[in-house]
């Protein structure tokens, strides 16, 4: 492929994730247009501080455990890959979650980043896996 062809492929790319962000921004409101924020800010004043603590600790322990699995498979690999990289890769792609097409391949340059040996190894095989 010639530079001008990946040039103009990029600038596609571009432009659809510009759509799609407008797409998204679109339902957003037309799902918030009946929200009660006043209601949701009095239900979050009351409620309480302990146990909206503990659903977050909650969280963060499942998702340390899911980094640690994550650390098993992958320590064939690359053994010097820690369960801190893999938790941050993991609670990075929580928020989207809902947008599947982009959901496997964003954590993958976030692992290999941190990964011993470089990234071109580790990011080929996470493009491998999906």
């Amino acid at each position: 492929m010639t530079g001008a062809a990946v040039g103009r492929r990029s600038a596609r790319r571009g432009w659809l994730m510009w759509i799609g962000a407008l797409i998204g921004l679109g339902a957003l409101a037309w799902v918030l247009r009946r929200f009660e924020f006043d209601r949701f800010l009095a239900l979050v004043r009351d409620a309480d501080v302990r146990f909206l603590t503990l659903i977050a600790l909650a969280i963060m322990a499942e998702q340390l455990v899911r980094a640690w699995k994550w650390r098993q498979l992958l320590h064939p690999l690359r053994p010097g890959m820690g369960v801190l990289r893999l938790f941050g890769a993991i609670m990075a792609g929580l928020p989207s979650r809902h947008h599947v097409p982009l959901r496997p391949r964003h954590r993958c340059p976030l692992v290999a980043r941190g990964a011993p040996g470089g990234p071109p190894v580790r990011v080929r095989a996470c493009n491998r896996r999906h």
